[in-house]
């Protein structure tokens, strides 16, 4: 029986079989340590990951086209009054700003139309759009506006020193434009005291 309990070695004699069969149960239940400690660490890991993206998507607040549009309209005029930038770029940079916010806010493919195409689809879009409004106070404005962008985008070079006069003027005809057309949009009851001039 002592003789079942050991084993030949020829170099170092005879070993204890027992000890090795501790040793593989010893080694066994570190191993089962050793995973449960890596899963949980996975776990962990992945719970961590799935908070940090959850809270990542609460904290990231849509931008309304609004706030877009007059981002946009303040970063142009910035490089406009420091000269970094072309009146025609500048002016052609307006003309797809103004195009992109009234597509999202009439729901019409406005950056692909000409400024005549708007001009004719603004009607039916502003009257579906803000039906309680009688007339619409703003179109005469987004029609002059594109009107006068487009003329400083196409303008020959030497009638461009009277497109820069014409930008400063519709940088701040395009950002009261903004708030109003904001105002309407963002508005559940009639606005009739929102008119522009």
């Amino acid at each position: 029986m002592a003789a079942a309990s050991k084993v030949h070695d020829a170099v170092s004699g005879f070993h204890d079989i027992k000890a090795l069969g501790r040793l593989s149960q010893d080694l066994g239940s570190s191993f089962s340590v050793i995973s449960a400690l890596i899963g949980a660490i996975v776990a962990l890991t992945l719970f961590l990951i799935f908070l940090f993206l959850k809270n990542r998507r609460k904290s990231k607040r849509l931008v309304s086209p609004f706030e877009q549009f007059q981002l946009e309209v303040e970063r142009l005029q910035a490089a406009h009054k420091s000269s970094q930038a072309l009146p025609r770029e500048t002016a052609t940079q307006l003309s797809e700003g103004v195009r992109k916010l009234l597509g999202s806010v009439f729901a019409f493919p406005a950056p692909e139309l000409t400024a005549k195409e708007i001009q004719e689809r603004l009607p039916s879009a502003f009257s579906k759009r803000f039906p309680w409004m009688r007339n619409n106070p703003l179109e005469g404005p987004i029609n002059n506006s594109l009107r006068s962008l487009e003329y400083i985008s196409f303008a020959p070079e030497e009638h461009l020193t009277s497109g820069k006069s014409r930008l400063d003027e519709a940088f701040s005809t395009l950002l009261t434009l903004n708030s109003k057309l904001r105002a309407f949009a963002e508005s559940q009851a009639p606005m009739e005291d929102h008119v522009a001039s």
